[in-house]
């Protein structure tokens, strides 16, 4: 269940990649420095947008909000409010005569897909993003209920593996279960290895294809000594040289307190 590697935690709209292919609202908006009246949602610049103009300069009126001022400079709830309407739902916003919002224009040209015009114009605004359901967590929505300290698993995968390592000392303490305690400290473990190894600034959310090949040799490294495994042989050499300002010493020294002799570790430099 919090797994988003298992069919039972992972969102059903994304399948746990926690991105979908869908309409990016920021290439709506490419030059922020415009205003509402300038045109600011390229869109509406267009025949088949310029009655959403329309409705959209009124809306703005009738709200309070300056047509003059860039995007840039809206306030977030101003921004919020164009690019998403005043109600959940756009239909409902458009029958009450309501503002719709980008994403409502978006939707209702989504409905007309089926003519060949209208689906090249919609691939000039799609591309990778948060699924909207999950909102990029990657879990379903039971899991995002139960929280440790305030705090849910997505948020702390989020965070750099120091500041977890300092979130883990300071606010989970030990449990009088047995099972619950081993737990913990292998997390600890972990995510103190992870630091030894200069791998500080890395979130734990961070996908592997976007890592290079010295930081995936540390993962390794660490993942070999949570487990024990007096049989791992480390060479780093070349481009997968230790991080910038982690020597072969500091590895060495590292690699002891995991209990091996630094002589597993092979230092090679050209």
């Amino acid at each position: 269940m919090f797994s988003f590697n298992s069919p039972l935690g992972a969102c059903p709209h994304c399948r746990g990649f926690g991105r979908t292919i869908g309409i990016d609202l920021g290439k709506a908006i490419p030059d922020p420095s415009l205003s509402i009246r300038q045109g600011c949602v390229t869109p509406f610049t267009t025949a088949r947008g310029a009655e959403c103009q329309r409705d959209l300069l009124h809306a703005a009126r009738a709200n309070g909000i300056d047509i003059n001022t860039p995007y840039e400079d809206l306030t977030k709830n101003e921004r919020d409010w164009l690019l998403y309407g005043e109600r959940g739902d756009p239909q409902d916003a458009w029958e009450s005569g309501e503002w719709y919002g980008v994403k409502g224009f978006f939707d209702w040209i989504e409905t007309k897909s089926y003519k060949m015009h209208v689906r090249v114009f919609l691939s000039r605004y799609r591309a990778y993003t948060d699924c909207p359901h999950c909102h990029g967590t990657r879990l379903q929505p039971d899991a995002l209920c139960y929280k440790i300290d305030g705090k849910t698993l997505p948020e702390l995968w989020q965070m750099p593996v120091a500041e977890l390592n300092d979130w883990f000392s300071n606010h989970c303490q030990d449990n009088t279960a047995h099972s619950i305690s081993h737990a913990l400290n292998e997390v600890r473990s972990r995510l103190r290895y992870l630091c030894e190894v200069g791998l500080t600034y890395l979130t734990l959310d961070r996908p592997a294809n976007t890592l290079s090949g010295g930081e995936i040799e540390r993962v390794n490294l660490t993942e070999r000594a949570g487990a024990k495994d007096d049989d791992y042989v480390g060479c780093f050499g070349g481009k997968m040289g230790p991080p910038r300002g982690v020597g072969i010493s500091r590895i060495n020294l590292t690699v002891s307190r995991f209990g091996w002799v630094p002589a597993n570790l092979i230092g090679q430099h050209g």
